[in-house]
């Protein structure tokens, strides 16, 4: 997938998010598992470090990718991991991590970034 496919995905999922739908069960069953995670403050979007395992990996490993989106009640988080948008079921946080005081700041700040490199820059 090319960058400008990935940030036109990641524009339409967004885009379904703000319109209430969420991920299904079906969606997050494939999805990755983050654990040991932080939200990493950014002065363009939020970012998320965590430990990483796909269900086809053994081992986890360390990622830190742009967050587009998170759910902390429902255990998700929206990323740009590999050039695909990806959900990621979210484990254990960082002991002491705390959350981005708003979440719908997440997804604004996301939007804006998206926008942004989709006009050009």
């Amino acid at each position: 997938m090319t960058a400008i496919e990935t940030l036109g995905r990641a524009q339409e999922v967004l885009d379904q998010l703000s319109q209430g739908k969420k991920p299904d069960s079906h969606a997050l069953a494939g999805a990755s598992l983050a654990s040991a995670w932080a939200v990493i403050p950014g002065d363009d979007l939020y970012r998320i470090g965590a430990m990483v395992a796909s269900p086809m990996e053994v081992r986890s490993r360390p990622r830190i990718v742009p967050l587009l989106a998170i759910d902390r009640s429902r255990k998700w988080a929206l990323v740009i991991a590999d050039h695909q948008v990806d959900w990621w079921v979210l484990n254990d946080s960082l002991p002491g991590e705390a959350a981005p005081a708003d979440p719908a700041d997440v997804s604004c700040r996301a939007n804006a970034w998206v926008r942004r490199w989709l006009d050009g820059g």
